[in-house]
């Protein structure tokens, strides 16, 4: 059986050459290759190794409170370390800054297996503090040693706009350079308490989310809910999830 065609759009790092198919991308043609060996032959790209992720969990006053049962931070930490598994199966590296008032946990970009339970005891130790979170000072010390391009994944709760401000602002500043992307709570409502919605005279939605931004759709990868772009900041969610009906 014949091996799939793979597709420039994989990524960019560039992994072999073969002959060329039917199908294949006339912009991937290594017209060096072609000539030496005298058969039209085609680069072969994989995704990039060694990306830097960067964690940044929020454990101040908004992550304090229950959401079925469960405490926020609880949900944010089980979203944190999928991604990181995820991650760290490509073969990037991992980091994480846990924060409040001040930093609570901080462990640097690192790869394998043996680092996921280095992350894992880490997060798993921290608590939610009744206290203001400093957004700027957890983002200033992922990048006072650490300058290259980062996918930096912040995990809160934008509970008022106040704080969703603060938070825009600071991760704007780390675009261009690097790709900051805010994940918050997503609350889903089942069918008892969309019955007293109802009977509250509350719209029926089935789903409510706090925060901002709209759902359209699924990160599958880190089991988030993905929200609108938000001028070079995205906006994903996370959450409990719940079947449908």
């Amino acid at each position: 059986m014949r091996a799939p065609v793979r597709r420039r759009t994989e990524g960019r790092e560039f992994d072999s050459l073969r002959e060329y198919r039917p199908g294949d991308d006339a912009r991937t043609i290594d017209w060096k290759a072609t000539a030496r060996r005298a058969k039209t032959m085609v680069r072969i790209h994989r995704p990039e190794r060694d990306q830097p992720v960067m964690l940044v969990l929020d454990c101040g006053r908004h992550m304090a409170g229950l959401v079925e049962g469960r405490r926020k931070l609880d949900h944010a930490v089980d979203a944190a370390l999928r991604l990181a598994k995820v991650s760290l199966d490509e073969e990037d590296l991992v980091g994480v800054v846990a924060f409040a008032g001040e930093v609570r946990a901080h462990v640097p970009p690192r790869k394998g297996a043996a680092h996921l339970r280095e992350l894992a005891r880490a997060l798993y130790r921290v608590e939610a503090a009744l206290e203001e979170s400093d957004y700027g000072g957890a983002l200033d010390l992922c990048f006072r040693r650490h300058h290259k391009r980062t996918l930096v994944v912040v995990l809160t709760d934008l509970v008022d706009p106040e704080t969703s401000a603060v938070l825009v602002r600071r991760t704007l500043a780390l675009a261009p350079r690097h790709l900051p992307l805010v994940a918050s709570l997503y609350e889903q409502l089942g069918p008892r308490d969309a019955g007293r919605a109802c009977r509250r005279g509350e719209r029926p939605l089935g789903r409510r989310r706090r925060g901002w931004g709209r759902r359209t759709g699924n990160h599958q990868r880190a089991k988030a809910r993905v929200g609108r772009q938000h001028h070079g900041t995205s906006d994903h969610h996370f959450g409990p999830t719940y079947p449908d009906g």
